[in-house]
């Protein structure tokens, strides 16, 4: 049985926005729930080789 499309809801049409868990360390732009990303001790980081590089590059001594 088809519905009639005027008639659904309005959270049918109207698009929900992801909700923000905090910000990435190493590119410092926010992270979506849903975003592939990596959580460990308190870090929070995109799910994205450049990412890791940078937060790993911020942490690390140089020699």
């Amino acid at each position: 049985m088809l519905e009639n499309g005027m008639l659904l809801p309005d959270k049918y049409l109207d698009p929900v926005e992801p909700m923000e868990i905090g910000n990435c360390e190493g590119c410092v732009h926010s992270v979506y729930d849903g975003e592939d990303h990596l959580e460990f001790d308190d870090v929070l980081l995109h799910d994205d080789t450049a990412c890791i590089a940078n937060y790993v590059r911020d942490v690390s001594e140089a020699r």
